[in-house]
């Protein structure tokens, strides 16, 4: 904001999980001009402690600006992980270590407060989900509240977020105006969560037509756009049509591919289940499968009592199946608990 170029200096300090004492330091001289503009920081850490699900390690770091006289201008503090996320074989690996995790959605939606949530109900939900040895979720299907991700951070559960991209039809997903909202949202989500170790990959769509070439065009155009906002992480969207056999040209385009599945209720027979996975595993025969939702709807039940004993049916028979097919890497289902929907169901059924 000064009129003239202003000589000050950057100190970075990073600090290692629950230490006081600095892992790393480095102080720069900067001349800034008026207006905007960037200066890059290399800051080395040697023999970093890993993030990991069962050890999220979380360093934190401190950036101080101050003037030619030592005055301290500005400061920002931030938490950070160290960790590598790799899919190779169609396999999953965190840090060197192939992992197949579980996990649980939920939305952002509470009895008691509806989606104005506070942050005690946001960790008592997270924290029971971490109890039910929850690993990975896609937190559905929007950009999720601040606390949210840090609570994956520290207590070690995967991410996959997602811009509200529901349901839209071809036309819809052909328009400029929904495309540019659509990489506006993922610019924003992406630049106020880039930081968060516990975020492995990004969703550009949930169950939408993907399947027609206005929806391949999109989800090409969508990740070009993500990987040039962030290069390093994966890039997938949740299709529910990939059991009928036909190939969706939109994971061309995608690093791994996410399937909702409700065999047993909305797709049809249980028994139909294993066949449906074989095509697949066949269609895309490099890349990883991620079963994004799996579950059974009340609706298909005469109770709640009866939807909950089919659940855990659908549970237990299902997770065998993912289990015999290396190439599944994980499986997340649907739904930690009761949410208003546009679809006006009772309470209970889903």
């Amino acid at each position: 904001t000064t009129s003239r170029p202003a000589a000050l200096k950057l100190k970075v300090t990073a600090y290692p999980p629950g230490g006081a004492t600095p892992a790393a330091t480095v102080e720069q001289a900067l001349t800034l001009q008026p207006g905007a503009g960037d200066s890059a920081v290399v800051l080395r850490l040697d023999a970093p402690k890993l993030w990991h699900f069962d050890h999220p390690n979380l360093y934190r770091l401190v950036a101080e600006l101050t003037d030619e006289r030592g005055r301290l201008l500005d400061s920002r503090t931030d938490d950070f992980g160290v960790r590598t996320i790799e899919i190779r074989n169609r396999q999953l690996l965190l840090n060197g270590e192939r992992v197949r995790l579980t996990g649980v959605a939920r939305h952002e939606d509470s009895a008691r407060e509806g989606l104005a949530e506070t942050r005690g109900t946001i960790r008592y939900d997270y924290a029971d989900l971490k109890d039910l040895q929850v690993t990975l979720t896609r937190p559905v299907h929007y950009p999720q509240h601040p606390a949210i991700l840090e609570y994956c951070d520290r207590n070690g559960i995967l991410l996959i977020p997602e811009i509200p991209m529901w349901q839209f039809s071809e036309q819809q997903m052909r328009d400029p105006k929904v495309i540019a909202l659509a990489k506006k949202m993922m610019r924003e989500m992406i630049e106020q969560a880039y930081n968060h170790p516990s975020i492995m990959a990004w969703s550009v769509c949930n169950e939408s037509a993907t399947g027609t070439p206005g929806g391949a065009a999109y989800v090409k155009a969508m990740s070009e756009w993500v990987k040039s906002l962030d290069p390093d992480r994966y890039v997938s969207f949740a299709d529910d049509g990939l059991g009928r056999g036909d190939k969706v040209a939109a994971f061309d385009h995608a690093d791994f591919v996410m399937m909702n599945q409700y065999y047993g209720s909305w797709h049809g027979s249980a028994d139909a289940l294993p066949g449906a996975l074989d095509r697949v595993g066949k269609l895309y025969p490099d890349k990883m499968v991620l079963i994004s939702e799996f579950g059974l709807p009340g609706v298909f039940a005469a109770d709640s009592k009866a939807a909950d004993r089919l659940r855990v049916d659908v549970i237990r028979e299902q997770m065998k199946a993912f289990g015999k097919r290396d190439w599944i890497g994980g499986a997340i289902f649907w739904c930690y608990q009761d949410y208003k929907s546009h679809r006006n169901l009772w309470p209970g059924q889903i």
